[in-house]
């Protein structure tokens, strides 16, 4: 298949630095081909077609970020700002950074910061004290054009928890959210992704699920092929599969080897305001019934 989005330019780095030697207990995208796979299931050009010097790109758990300058390259970003305080992606960043500055310019207007993406003082470091992006505050009447999440949230240790943190942020209208309705692409580990996204009824359905029903329109962008018989999308919602149809990425596509991810698209709903709290107090009354229903069947 075709690699359009691969940049060029950085060519020469890729085959110094061609994978990750550590990852630090997440799951990366590692082939170019499969990037591809996701930027053209995303469309993200047709979503910010005015993207080229406007659009600011917060990308955090970035790792060795093959994904992230394909992403870079296809939309051509005002900034885009990487967060990501491992120790092996901090020297690669800063090594491609300086790479960039010799060969182009830097003109993908990349900035790097070795803080955690885990805490909240970190984004109000970088953007209300250094001011290193200044997002702009956009109408919620509107997906916001000119500030876009990415997200690497396959860590075994916090991932899923961080994950329904940012999808709370949504209602509560805050973290990066306060600026607007700003879509979220995320990596997540496969397990999280059929809970997050299973539909009303489906039996994987939980509160984090219901809440995000609530807040988001989620998409299913693509999805790893097994190594064993089971076939792709095995313990998925079926109804997401046929209303997705994600791309599939080769096994050998992901590292770990063994390991299995989803990538997936969240777009905030137009909600005006929403009482969280009783959001929360519903959905667990409702998960709890529901529970009881199954045990009874």
């Amino acid at each position: 298949m075709s690699v359009r989005s691969f940049n060029p330019a950085l060519q020469a780095h890729f085959k110094d630095f061609p994978r990750a030697h550590y990852q630090y207990g997440f799951r990366n995208v590692i082939t170019r081909s499969a990037c591809q796979q996701i930027l053209d299931k995303l469309r993200l050009k047709e979503k910010y077609p005015n993207s080229e010097g406007r659009l600011d790109i917060i990308d955090i758990f970035s790792g060795h970020g093959l994904l992230s300058t394909m992403i870079n390259y296809e939309l051509k970003p005002k900034n885009h700002l990487v967060i990501d305080h491992s120790k092996e992606p901090c020297q690669v960043w800063q090594d491609r950074i300086e790479y960039l500055k010799k060969h182009t310019q830097n003109r993908e207007n990349f900035i790097f910061s070795p803080l955690s993406g885990y805490f909240w003082s970190t984004y109000d470091k970088l953007i209300t004290e250094d001011k290193i992006v200044s997002p702009s505050f956009q109408p919620r009447s509107k997906i916001h054009d000119e500030l876009l999440i990415v997200g690497n949230l396959t860590s075994s240790k916090y991932g899923e928890l961080l994950l329904a943190q940012w999808l709370m942020c949504v209602g509560f209208q805050n973290w990066l959210q306060k600026y607007g309705r700003v879509r979220m692409v995320i990596t997540a580990p496969e397990e999280t992704a059929t809970k997050f996204l299973a539909g009303p009824l489906y039996k994987k359905r939980n509160r984090t699920a219901m809440k995000r029903a609530v807040l988001t329109d989620a998409h299913l962008i693509a999805v790893t092929k097994p190594q064993t018989v089971r076939s792709a999308g095995f313990g998925y919602d079926p109804r997401l599969l046929i209303k997705d149809q994600p791309a599939l990425l080769p096994s050998s596509a992901v590292a770990p080897s063994t390991s299995r991810l989803a990538v997936l698209e969240f777009v905030p709903k137009d909600i005006d305001y929403i009482d969280t709290q009783e959001l929360s107090y519903v959905t667990q009354a409702l998960a709890l019934r529901l529970n009881t229903l199954g045990d009874n069947r």
